[in-house]
């Protein structure tokens, strides 16, 4: 008479986080997530702060040329650049998830309207094409086009990216504030294996 012995299972690896997710959650394939989107905050802040210095000084030729109220609406876009931009930077640095998506949906808001700023000048030059010099209008319309097509790839990977990390804190908050979203898909992939093995 003999017993038949059973052996337990080995116990599940322990979980970890894929590659594929470690890049999809960089910025630029090299760049921590929280790195990049400081980095894209302060990119937007230096442009803004650039921005605002030119127009300080050429103001009085933009006075001239464009008018008060054009002059005074470019002077409250930079303003608002610079502000969502610091909001940004203290945001991610501070993984506040709400400054974070501030600085998104304006940001969102800036590009459509840079976007439609810029079509509606080719449009204009388009249009009074027969009135232009050539090398003008076609120098105009090919850099408009270019600054169009910058705008839309660059800013579009850059706003996914701080989109990404809204995400990410999110998902934080509602985990208690854990912290980074590696730490979430950890807790997913143990709970998955504790589920599998029960």
């Amino acid at each position: 008479m003999y017993h038949e012995t059973t052996t337990a299972p080995p116990p599940p690896p322990p979980p970890t986080t894929t590659t594929t997710t470690r890049k999809r959650d960089g910025c630029c394939c090299c760049f921590p997530l929280q790195a990049g989107v400081i980095t894209i905050c302060g990119i937007s802040l230096a442009a803004g702060v650039i921005s605002l210095i030119y127009l300080a000084v050429e103001y009085y030729e933009y006075l001239y040329y464009r008018g008060i109220v054009y002059t005074a609406l470019c002077f409250a876009w930079l303003a608002l650049i610079i502000l969502f931009s610091v909001l940004g930077i203290f945001g991610a640095a501070q993984r506040k998830a709400g400054l974070v998506l501030a600085f998104f949906i304006s940001n969102v808001l800036f590009t459509a309207i840079s976007v439609a700023w810029l079509l509606y000048n080719v449009i204009v030059i388009g249009v009074n094409q027969d009135v232009l010099p050539e090398d003008y209008w076609i120098t105009n319309i090919v850099v408009y086009s270019i600054s169009i097509a910058v705008i839309i790839i660059l800013w579009g990977y850059w706003l996914s990216v701080v989109f990404r990390f809204y995400k990410q804190l999110r998902a934080a908050e509602k985990m208690g504030g854990g912290g980074e979203l590696q730490q979430v898909q950890v807790h997913t992939d143990a709970s998955a294996d504790a589920n599998a093995s029960n």
